[in-house]
Parts: structure tokens; sequence; C-alpha cells
């Protein structure tokens, strides 16, 4: 893509009134036209950027053919000024069109070079690439100091949208190219390629959903070194084996009350954004003896088939079974709570067993398959079906920088809606629960702005259905902007006071937790409020039937009018963002 826009270099090459060099130029003309084809698309993976690189080294033969050919036109055009815009903007393009070529003929090397030759440690790879990669940049920052000279406006009509289109798709694309180096170093840290690395991995079920994915119902202490994995350990009983070793004896947030009085580790990711929780989860894992981690990284349950289905059907014959992208999740679930041994009480011996199945199969994948591995990751990064969090504060900058820490926005944009639902003893039944969430905003004559978030929830299992037929328990939590004021809420059902564990005098609060108050939103429903992540946070419970449906929601005003915003917006209020006029 960065220099598909150079084959209408021989279109602008000459300034008006040049008639008679036009014909000089018609075969360079159709030359470029003809190298330029193919080179529109963007690479979707390593072996397209190798022909990419190819076809750009084509394009730059002609385009230096053409500076030689013509470079007195070139010279001359800049010194008349009816011509020295279109001449400059052609220039321009040249440039750019022969850095481009350099820089991706230096990356594709770089890209072969991951699989390319044996190594002695898998790190290597990583270590080549960002040599090719550091090599380019120069040559990259040039192709975009001379992509932001190009003017389209100076370029015939015909040719302007053309030009200004791929030139936009640069300037998307120049952040990804200038972090390579970044994302280089922060990939030979995560695995260890100075110092072996330990990170707490914890897998997430969203078949029972919480607030940071899913239910925690295993973990593994994974070490890498040197880019290999020198151990993986998924502890038998999963996280209920840190229960005798918790030392301290917390006192859970109120909702959780409904599952213990005493808040234990698999419970920990309460908070929405996977910073505060990677945060929550380190203190239980310290306060249980455990050693210091490098990391936490968080994997949602809905990865999994998506693997299965690169590596192929598993066969685990030690529990007779057949692992298959369609029957992984079901055959796990039984597996950990039906059919382990009772007298062994390893349930999540399976996961464990499992994982290293997937691992070998991954590790031994064919080179021209890594590119899907490294695809499925990199979206799973975006859609935060998995979530980073590292221990060393560059290395968490650095990951925040790319989107993968699950870390909310600045409070400081005003026009912010969260909508959090924690399934707190309800089983697996978030699996078959059909939801949408429908805002309505209205402005009134004074510009004041009232908001209207209603859930429609649908429960699609059976009664007595295995793992999904239970009653579905969700404490939902709405969060919008701070000094909201609530109005009215409906359709929740608070479960009854009887089910909740009270806390004793052994259990001592957490330290820092935000705290509710409940109140009477003015119809009978019985709602919380508080503020959390510097946002108002709204919150009640909503129990939803096998076969039912129900609709709730929140009704509130924000603190601020239309007019506030728009004066913000205008005068550039410091402190006032300017993100939320409506």
């Amino acid at each position: 893509i960065a220099i598909a826009f150079f084959g209408l270099l021989c279109v602008v090459a000459l300034p008006a009134g040049a008639v008679s060099w036009s014909r000089s130029l018609s075969q360079s003309v159709a030359e470029t036209q003809v190298a330029a084809e193919g080179v529109l698309r963007i690479p979707a993976n390593p072996q397209e950027l190798t022909s990419w690189s190819q076809r750009m080294a084509e394009l730059e033969g002609v385009t230096k053919q053409l500076e030689r050919t013509h470079g007195l036109a070139f010279s001359v055009a800049q010194l008349i000024p009816s011509t020295r815009a279109t001449a400059q903007t052609t220039r321009a393009l040249l440039t750019a069109a022969q850095e481009g070529a350099e820089a991706a003929r230096l990356m594709s090397l770089g890209v072969a070079r991951l699989s390319d030759g044996d190594v002695s440690t898998p790190d290597e790879r990583l270590v080549r690439f960002q040599r090719y990669a550091r090599e380019a940049m120069p040559h990259v920052k040039r192709m975009y100091a001379a992509a932001h000279d190009i003017e389209p406006g100076t370029l015939p009509e015909a040719l302007q949208a053309q030009v200004k289109t791929i030139q936009e798709a640069l300037f998307e694309l120049e952040p990804v190219l200038a972090s390579s180096d970044r994302l280089a170093e922060l990939l030979l840290g995560l695995v260890g390629h100075e110092h072996a690395r330990t990170y707490l991995v914890l897998f997430q079920n969203t078949a029972e959903l919480r607030p940071s994915g899913g239910f925690m119902g295993s973990y593994a202490e994974v070490v890498l070194d040197r880019g290999a994995i020198r151990s993986l350990h998924v502890p038998g009983g999963g996280p209920y084996d840190l229960r005798n070793q918790l030392r301290a004896r917390w006192r859970p947030p109120e909702p959780l009350a409904l599952v213990g009085a005493r808040w234990e580790f698999q419970d920990a990711n309460w908070s929405p954004d996977f910073a505060t929780t990677a945060a929550l989860v380190g203190e239980f894992w310290s306060k249980s003896g455990q050693p210091t981690v490098d990391g936490i990284i968080s994997v949602n349950s809905t990865i999994l088939p998506k693997i299965i289905a690169l590596t192929g059907p598993i066969e685990m014959s030690a529990y007779g079974k057949r692992i298959t992208a369609e029957n992984v999740l079901f055959e796990t679930q039984k597996a950990v709570e039906i059919e382990y041994d009772r007298e062994e009480n390893t349930p999540k011996a399976f996961v464990g067993d499992l994982n290293r199945e997937v691992l070998n199969r991954l590790q031994t994948l064919d080179v021209s398959r890594w590119s899907e591995v490294a695809t499925l990751l990199a979206r799973s990064l975006e859609t935060k079906e998995i979530q980073l969090w590292f221990s060393r504060e560059d290395e968490q900058k650095t990951a925040q920088s790319f989107g993968w820490t699950g870390e909310w926005s600045d409070a400081g944009t005003f026009a912010t809606l969260g909508v959090v639902g924690a399934n707190i003893a309800g089983q697996k039944s978030d699996a078959v629960i059909r939801e949408q969430t429908h805002q309505r905003v209205q402005i009134d004559a004074s510009g004041m702005v009232t908001e209207r978030v209603l859930l429609a929830r649908e429960h699609l299992g059976a009664p007595e259905q295995l793992f999904h037929g239970a009653n579905n328990v969700q404490y939902l939590r709405l969060y919008a902007p701070l000094g909201s004021t609530l109005l009215s809420a409906e359709g929740f059902e608070r479960p009854s006071a009887a089910l909740f564990e009270p806390s004793t005098e052994k259990e001592a609060p957490f330290p820092g937790l935000p705290t509710t108050r409940t109140v009477d939103s003015g119809n009978g429903e019985i709602v919380d409020v508080g503020e959390e992540l510097g946002r108002m946070v709204m919150g009640g419970w909503i129990q939803l039937r096998p076969g039912t449906s129900r609709e709730t929601a929140f009704s509130y005003r924000l603190p601020r009018s239309t007019q506030d915003m728009a004066r913000s917006l205008l005068e550039g209020v410091e402190g006032e963002a300017a993100t939320d006029a409506y």
C-alpha cells in the first residue's frame, strides 16, 4: 500500500504546458502503471509481504528511470511558479516510492528470518526481526516525511481523490510501522530474552461472566526462558487449592457475599478495569504465600475453540475423549465438574493436560501457519479475550499504548458508558443468555440531558439442562459520568437476604475497595449507588429463569447541560472534556 499511488507519478511528472515532453514519457507511463498493479492492497500475512516488497522494488526501478530520463523536467518545473507545487508533490511521490521500497525490502527480510534457519533458542528469531526493523526505520521516517509533503490538490483533478485516499491509508499505517521496534522490545521482554519470566495465567470462563471476562475456574504458573516454556503448572484443584494458604481474611464486595463471607482468590477479578483486577489478583496471590510474578495474563474460554480449529482434533486417550473445536468447552466442563476422581480430588487436572497438548501442537505447527496463530493472538488482544498486566512500569505503558491491557479510558472523557455484569451463583447459564443494550438520550429545552439505558435479556436454556439450565443471577453495574443523578430503576430482583453470608469479626474490609450505598430509586426498586474508576456507578440484581425474558433499566441525568458542553468546546475550558458535546 505504501507505494501504490506512485504509479500515478508518470501522469503528474511534467509541468503544465510541456506537451512535447509528454510524448517521450508515454512508455514510462505504461511501465509505471503496470508496476503499480497489485500494490494497492495491504499485505495480510508475511508471505504476501515478501511479494509486496518485490513489486515495490520493480516500481522503484521505474520511478528511478523516470528521474534519470526526465530530471530536467523536474528541475525546470520547480522554477516556474505555476508548476512548482505540482513538481514538488511529484518529487515527494518519487522519494516516498524509493524509501518505501527499501523499507519494505528490509521488513520482508526480517519477517522471513523469523522462520528461516535453525536457532539455539526461539527468542533469536525475534532478535533477527528487530535488527531488520531497526534498519528499516530511517527509510520509513523518510517515506512518511515525503508522504506529508504530498499535496493532492496540486495534481490533476482526476487523480486527486485516488492520491488522497492512499495517502490517508498511509498515515493510518504510520504509527504501526513506527512502533515495530517497541513491539519487538516488548515481546523480547515478555518471552524472557534476558531473564526468565514468571507469569500467572488466569483462565476465565465466559459462560459464567465476571467483570474482567469470566469466572476464574483455573490458572497456570508459566515460566518463559529465551522464548521457550521452561515450566507449566496447573494445580489440580484450581484456585480452590489456595483457600487454606490465604493468610488474610477480607470481607468481599457486598454482591459476592451471596457465595461466601470471605473474599477468595477465584472471585478476585471484580473490577472491569483489568489493571485494577490484576492488582487485586496479585494481592490475593502474594497473601497466599505464592512467588512474585512478572505479569498476569487473562485468557477467555472463547479462544480455545479457535485454537483447536487451527491445531486440529486432539486425542485425550487417558480421559477417553477426542477434543474438537465444537466440543472442547462442553467436554472440558464435564471433565472438571462431573467426571473427575473424587478421591484424588483434582478436577482441574484435565485442564493442565489439555493445555500441554495444545501447546505441543502449536509448537510443532508448520511454519506456513504461524501467521494464522499471530493473527488469532492479535485479534484476541484487540477484543480483550486476552489481557495483559506487567509488573515493570515501562512494559505496562508500552502494552497499554497497543491497547492490550484492558484499562479503562481516562474518566475525563465525559461521554462515557459502561455496562458490566457479574454472574454470581448462576452456574454456566450465561452461555445461553441473549442480551441487547439500548441507550436513549433526551435533551430538554434547557439543555439538560437524560439518559435511559435498557437491557433486554432472554434465557434460552431449559430447566435442568446440564450446566445451562440454572437460574441466571447477575449483579449488573452501570458506569456513567461522575456527578450524574439517578432518576429511576426498574426490572431488578434482589435475591433473598437469607441467602447472603453475613461477615464476622474475622473478616476485615479490603483496603481501598470502593463503597456503595443502597437507595430506593423512587418506585420501590432497591439499587446501589457509588463511585468507581472516576465514574458514578449504579448496581442492581437481575434474575432470569430458563425460558423467560426480562427488561431492566436505569434512567439518570447528566451533571452538565448541552450549553455547558458547547461552552467547554468553544472556549476550551481547562479540565473539561471537549469530546462530550452532543
